[in-house]
């Protein structure tokens, strides 16, 4: 299944396994399970609430990586090859890059980036950031604004144009409801008093 920009979806699997496709996303699964796993192939952003089965291990591949869980619930974000997120937040989580070798186990409010090296950054995070997409909302704590408007741009499918490429690394502290407009959006981000952002023909212009 394959999510087009301006997009979501949700389904359920064969296992009974909950799956949310964010915009721009893209899921390979099999109508019913067979052999000693149960695996699927991600492109993009998914939050997935496993069904728990101990003899039946779920696996997600994403590029180079696998993901491995008996149950439990995460995000992962991976729209591009240097930017491959798998946060936790519920249960207990195996993530492994089939080309380094290297492995690490997270827990609850972690997440797991892996680095061009081959191995793997973990670190403490506010798990609102990676499941309330699934619930209507863009949410982003201390993020820079170049992956805030990549988001945005993704979900309402418009092109992002920097006049300054200065504020692109500029942090914020931003929450809008995706239902809405970008009008919306665009308001709420100019009341921050320190960005100009128009729009016209598609396309978002900041500055």
């Amino acid at each position: 299944i394959e999510i087009p920009r301006g997009g979501e979806f949700d389904l359920v699997l064969a296992d009974g396994t909950q799956v949310w496709l964010n915009a721009e996303s893209r899921l390979r699964y099999p109508v019913e399970f067979s052999g000693k796993e149960r695996k699927v192939v991600l492109e993009g952003e998914a939050y997935f609430q496993v069904k728990k089965n101990p003899s039946l291990p779920f696996r997600v591949e994403i590029r180079n990586q696998v993901i491995e869980v008996l149950g439990t619930e995460f995000n992962i974000k991976s729209y591009s090859a240097n930017n491959t997120h798998v946060t936790l937040i519920q249960g207990c989580v195996k993530v492994r890059n089939e080309l380094s070798k290297e492995e690490v186990t997270i827990h609850p409010q972690e997440d797991a980036h892996l680095l061009e090296d081959g191995s793997f950054e973990v670190k403490r995070v506010d798990t609102d950031n990676y499941h309330l997409w699934t619930e209507g909302y863009f949410y982003f704590d201390n993020e820079p604004l170049v992956e805030i408007m990549k988001e945005v741009g993704r979900w309402y499918n418009v092109h992002i144009v920097f006049k300054d490429n200065a504020v692109q690394n500029l942090h914020l502290h931003f929450l809008a409801q995706r239902d809405k407009p970008i009008d919306n959006v665009l308001k709420l981000l100019n009341l921050m008093g320190n960005l100009r952002v128009t729009y016209q023909n598609n396309t978002v212009y900041i500055d």
